[in-house]
Order: structure tokens, then sequence, then C-alpha cells
């Protein structure tokens, strides 16, 4: 059986504020209205050669984040990772070019030990603001085009078991919206590790955000150490989030508690185990003895 005491599950923090990180930055926030594209409806806009083209025929493969109006065109944004790719269309002409974020804004502040206050290397709480500038429209005017902003929060924690990191959590989650907290689309970029010899037991992971004020990437989950007849299981509770006029938030918390393994059946199991063993131990030591007296005689 495992020998369990405790975990050391210090690193996790909770922060609930309000902040606008556009003032606290001295930037200009967008004023460029991002909408929702999320319907198939929306595309209809486009040549239908040019639509099978740029999203596929039956799905969509590529799904844009959101679309700009700009007089008689429509911008469709789509996230590469890399860039953003921007489809401009009037209905008849097609416009297709790639648009590299601006970094305009980004924290990145250290997480510290819970008892100790001491810093832990590679772990960190922030945010970044990238700018994506859209392109002069041919016939509109400058002040019809400008900018979106995407917001990206991050958090990292990690669960340490008698010194040695067992659990690695990094989550993160991008936010496609407006300065006034009309949120368009979100995206989950999270990524989480365990150690060898620990399993994950229940994941759960939840994104809110189109239709919503604010947007918010969250993820629970539960990992095991197995042994009989009690695992330690371990918990961890991780959210970020992005509201109106640049509010953001982190939040992290983690845990522990013993649960029976296999319920009553393991117990048996290992109570029989026990039995068992203790009888051939005890066979071993009564048989030694009787050759001994044999030998004395």
């Amino acid at each position: 059986m495992l020998a369990y005491s405790y975990s050391d599950t210090t690193f996790g923090f909770e922060e609930s504020r309000y902040e606008d990180i556009y003032a606290a930055n001295g930037i200009t926030p967008p004023k460029t209205e991002l909408k929702r594209a999320n319907s198939p409806d929306f595309f209809e806009i486009l040549p239908e050669e040019k639509r099978v083209e740029i999203f596929g025929e039956d799905n969509f493969d590529n799904i844009p984040f959101g679309r700009v109006i700009a007089g008689n065109y429509v911008i469709f944004l789509i996230d590469t990772g890399e860039a953003v790719h921007a489809v401009e269309t009037d209905g008849t002409n097609v416009r297709e070019y790639d648009i590299e974020p601006v970094v305009v804004a980004e924290q990145n502040l250290p997480v510290a030990e819970r008892k100790t206050g001491d810093i832990e290397p590679n772990l960190f709480r922030g945010y970044k603001i990238n700018r994506i500038f859209l392109e002069t429209i041919p016939g509109v005017n400058d002040n019809q085009t400008g900018f979106v902003d995407i917001i990206t929060v991050f958090s990292d924690d990690k669960t340490r078991v008698f010194g040695y990191d067992m659990i690695k959590y990094h989550i993160e989650g991008s936010f496609y919206g407006n300065y006034d907290g009309n949120m368009v689309y979100a995206a989950d970029k999270s990524t989480t590790w365990n150690a060898f010899g620990t399993i994950i037991r229940k994941s759960m992971n939840s994104i809110r955000g189109p239709g919503t004020m604010s947007g918010e990437i969250s993820l629970e989950e539960e990992y095991q150490i197995p042994s009989i007849p009690f695992s330690p299981v371990f918990t961890t509770q991780s959210k970020v989030r992005a509201g109106p006029y640049g509010d953001v938030d982190w939040f992290s918390h983690s845990g522990n508690f013993v649960s029976p393994t296999l319920g009553l059946i393991g117990l048996a199991a290992y109570l029989f185990a026990f039995y068992i063993c203790s009888v051939r131990v005890y066979k071993y030591f009564f048989k030694r003895e009787e050759e001994k007296e044999g030998e004395e005689k």
C-alpha cells in the first residue's frame, strides 16, 4: 500500500478584481464593432466558388471568430495561430490577406508559493492584448475601418507530492469581443501534464463566451495515484476570464483527499492478501523454530 501523508498544493492563488487593462497600459480600446460569424448564413454573401474554396463545402472547416462590417464590405477574420487571415468581400469581389497581430500590452506576473512567498520558476499568470489592424478597403473612408483586439489571459499552477512535481496545468483562453463587453468568441488553449504513476479520473472543462458580456475558460480535474485499499486523489480547479472594459481575472485552487479503492471489494482483497501473507510469514518462522529444536535434540 502506498504510504501517503500529504501533498504540497501551495502554488495556487485566487484573485477576483476589476482592472481596466486598457487604462492601466495607457492605450486606446477598439471602437470597431466585432460581430459574430458562427452561422453559415453569414457566408452567403461570398460567391459560391470562393465560399467553398475558403470555408469548405459542407461544414465550413475554417470558421471565423468574427466579422467586421465596413461600408458595403464584410471582413471575415480567421485565427490561424501565427496570423489572422482576413477574407474581405462586397458580395462580388473577394480579397484575402494575412494580418500579423501586434502586441500592444502584456503582463507576466510570477506565481509565488503560498506559505513562504518564494517565487516559483516558470510559473506565471497574466494577459496579452494582440491588436489586429484592418487594411483600408478601397473606396471606404479610413474612419470606417480600424482595429480589433484579441485578449489572451493565462494562469499556471502545479501540485507537488513529497517535493516532486506531479501535476502541472496551464490555463489559457483567447477572447474575441468588444470593449463594451459583447463577447463574440472564446478559444480554449489550455494544456496539462501529469507525472508517471498518476492517472486522471475526471476532467471537465467549459467555455463561456458567445452571446455573453464576458468570456471564461475553466478546468476541473482529479488525478489519482493507484494503490489498495486507499488512493490519494488530487483536485485542481482553474479558470481565466475577460470581461467588459478590459476586466480580467485569474483563479486557481488545488486540494487532496484519500479515496477508497474499489470500495469494500478492494478492502476485502487487501485484508485477504494481508491474511495470506501473515499466515505464510507465521508458518515460515514456526517452521524455522521446529528445525532449530530438531537440531538441538
